[in-house]
């Protein structure tokens, strides 16, 4: 049920190599069945600048920074919590 959920809308992790919260993320969309991208904001300079212009526009200066198509849903814990709550669907 929870993966029917996903499947309207994608989700996306801007995160950096080493990071623990980046890579729960990852594994806790995989474990829900979920579409989603993952970008290295360190791969380009076009990545790093989309994740400076989202964390200013949310007030978000950490990783991973997670958003469903166009919404701003926080960090990994703000994103366990989203799914907690049924906000996801």
């Amino acid at each position: 049920m929870i993966k029917l959920l996903f499947e309207i809308f994608m989700i996306t992790i801007y995160g950096k190599a080493n990071c623990p919260f980046c890579d729960a993320a990852k594994a806790m969309a995989k474990t829900l069945g979920a579409e989603y991208e993952y970008v290295d904001i360190f791969s380009s300079p076009e990545n790093e600048e989309k994740h400076k212009e989202l964390s200013e526009k949310h007030s978000h200066f950490t990783v991973p920074l997670i958003m469903k198509d166009d919404e701003f849903i926080g960090g990994f814990t703000e994103f366990q919590q989203a799914q907690k709550e049924g906000q996801l669907g």
